[in-house]
C-alpha cells in the first residue's frame, strides 16, 4: 500500500487550515540530524526568557556535550537513517 504523492500546496494549505494529514504522509529530509539533543523543557516554555536568550543556551548547552558522528546510511537500534546522524552523549 502507498500514499498518494502529497504536493507542497497541499501540506500549506493543510497547515493553514489544522487539517492533519496522514501519519508519515511528509518526509523532511535534513543534512544532518542531531539525536539525544535534551532541551529543558522549562528553559524552552519560560516566558520571562527571550527567543534569542532561549536560542543562545541551547546553542551553548550542545557546544558543550561531546558527540558521536555517524555516515548516512547508519542503522542506529534498528533504523537506518539516510542523512548523517550526530548522536550527542
Amino acid at each position: 500500500m502507498t500514499l498518494p504523492k502529497i504536493d507542497k500546496k497541499s501540506i500549506i494549505e493543510a497547515g493553514l487550515s489544522g487539517r492533519l494529514l496522514p501519519h508519515k504522509a511528509t518526509r523532511h529530509v535534513i543534512p544532518a540530524r542531531p539525536l539525544a539533543v535534551n532541551a529543558l523543557l522549562e528553559m524552552l516554555a519560560s516566558k520571562t526568557m527571550s527567543l534569542e536568550d532561549k536560542n543562545r543556551k541551547f546553542v551553548a548547552s550542545l557546544r558543550a556535550r561531546r558527540f558521536t558522528r555517524r555516515p548516512a546510511g547508519a542503522l542506529i537500534e534498528n533504523r537506518r537513517y539516510d542523512e548523517e546522524i550526530l548522536a550527542f552523549e
